[in-house]
């Protein structure tokens, strides 16, 4: 396997895992985005239409994101500082073993990545799941947080950030205990349910599950957010309809 800690770069010298995180006012314009654009996804048919998907959920997410990039805000999230956000962009994992794993979210900087970095592994990789009477707290970590600790994505940065679409009834609590009784995901020390307002959620911090790159990256913190479901279906919704997932 290729040490990744010494030979990112064919020229230069590369940067020590892990990368600098975005700074903490950064991250919270991101959580910010995230939620004001929810304002407008959670009303969309795709959000509300059963049986839900993940994807046309995310689809609409990132458009809404894309658009206030484009318009004046007053929480800081623009195309100054930001990227375009990516849904679904490809990126190998940390042995190269994959090169085709496609985080559901990706959140950049604009401007230069810092030195020796590799710049499309210097971002605030995002996962999205569904938590509702079909989509249990075992499966958004089994298939979000596991791409984490398993280094899939996210190995040269300190943090990543998850959204759970989440009906009212699942709480972040609920996330917090699963983490707490279980020993799959590598948890370090208790997940505070403590995200700053407007919004709900969990911290959490996990393990890496690649000796090679645990010594060097360290572990993640994960952000989980919350972004509630509404309940009812939108008038003259078709229940049988689906855009797919």
């Amino acid at each position: 396997m290729r040490n990744r800690g010494t030979a990112f770069l064919a020229v230069g010298p590369a940067h020590r895992l892990p990368y600098p995180s975005f700074s903490l006012a950064v991250q919270r314009v991101v959580v910010r985005a995230v939620v004001k654009a929810w304002e407008f996804v959670r009303t969309h048919d795709a959000a509300r239409r059963e049986p839900r998907r993940e994807v046309p959920i995310t689809k609409e997410l990132q458009r809404e994101l894309n658009r206030m990039l484009n318009a004046d805000n007053d929480i800081g999230f623009t195309a100054s500082i930001f990227e375009t956000v990516i849904r679904g962009g490809e990126t190998e994992n940390l042995d190269d073993t994959s090169l085709e794993r496609r985080p559901d979210l990706t959140f950049r900087l604009a401007g230069a990545a810092p030195s020796h970095t590799m710049r499309e592994h210097y971002a605030m990789f995002t996962e999205c799941k569904l938590l509702d009477k079909s989509h249990t707290l075992h499966g958004y970590c089994d298939s979000g947080l596991r791409r984490f600790v398993d280094c899939e994505y996210a190995w040269a940065m300190p943090h990543a950030l998850m959204l759970a679409y989440a009906l009212p009834t699942i709480m972040p609590s609920a996330l917090a205990a699963f983490l707490s009784s279980s020993d799959e995901y590598w948890t370090i020390g208790q997940p505070i349910v403590d995200v700053a307002p407007p919004v709900d959620g969990v911290r959490s911090s996990h393990g890496r599950r690649r000796n090679s790159i645990a010594s060097e990256s360290g572990p993640v913190a994960v952000t989980h957010i919350w972004l509630q479901l509404d309940t009812a279906e939108p008038a003259g919704a078709d229940p049988s309809a689906s855009d797919g997932q």
